[in-house]
């Protein structure tokens, strides 16, 4: 929309795969924030946080944003081909199938149910976008309909009912992008300032989730984790 006004973002998945920076050390344009990824390892993990609560575990299906549901700012889909192959080599390693179910519109998520089911996934993530997150409820409802083992980003899923969420915390990374926009307030251009990532994780565990499908969480798993869901 501008190339002019200064922008600091906040909850940015792929700042550089959509084009709005050059990089993230230095982004070159009117635009900086906080990004919610560097790289594959923050997903790599939670499949590691899986493999580790449901050992038998073999398939996983993620519902994500359809390409076109995350346009860069020339208006293409944004290109994940890189960080999905990585996350896949890893996955594949850990002896886990991965397939992704997009969708694009509220009225697509019925039809990434059956298509779950079809595939005979035991296993469940789901990308923690906005089209996505409004389904929330929905999303894990079908989830403990099919006794599904599901693993999301944020701690909103788990305490919806959600087995298990590992990802950022919230409130370290609005700071962070306030003290940006303060410093573009008081002169420094966005080009300048490296994009910053978040530096915060937490585990949460909905154990009554657990107790419902007849799952015992591992204490290797307990001990680790930042709250747990009684």
């Amino acid at each position: 929309a501008t190339t002019t006004i200064p922008i600091v973002f906040w909850r940015v998945g792929f700042p550089v795969e959509l084009g709005l920076v050059d990089s993230l050390a230095k982004p070159g344009r009117n635009v900086t924030g906080l990004a919610w990824f560097a790289d594959e390892s923050i997903y790599v993990k939670r499949f590691q946080l899986l493999r580790e609560l449901a050992p038998h575990a073999a398939r996983v299906g993620t519902i994500v944003p359809a390409p076109a549901a995350m346009p860069d700012t020339e208006g293409r889909p944004a290109d994940r081909t890189r960080l999905v192959e990585k996350i896949s080599a890893a996955t594949h390693r850990m002896g886990l199938q991965t397939r992704h179910f997009p969708v694009k519109a509220l009225a697509d998520f019925d039809s990434a149910f059956a298509a779950i089911e079809r595939w005979g996934a035991d296993s469940l993530m789901a990308l923690d976008v906005p089209l996505i997150i409004l389904e929330r409820r929905r999303i894990i409802e079908f989830a403990r309909r099919r006794r599904l083992i599901d693993v999301y980003e944020t701690r909103e899923w788990a305490e919806a009912g959600g087995l298990m969420s590992y990802g950022i915390v919230f409130a370290p990374t609005l700071r962070r992008t306030a003290e940006m926009v303060d410093r573009v307030l008081r002169g420094a251009k966005p080009a300048h300032i490296p994009v910053e990532l978040p530096s915060e994780y937490e585990l949460v565990v909905n154990r009554a989730t657990a107790k419902q499908q007849g799952l015992e969480i591992p204490q290797s798993i307990l001990l680790r984790a930042d709250r747990v869901i009684e």
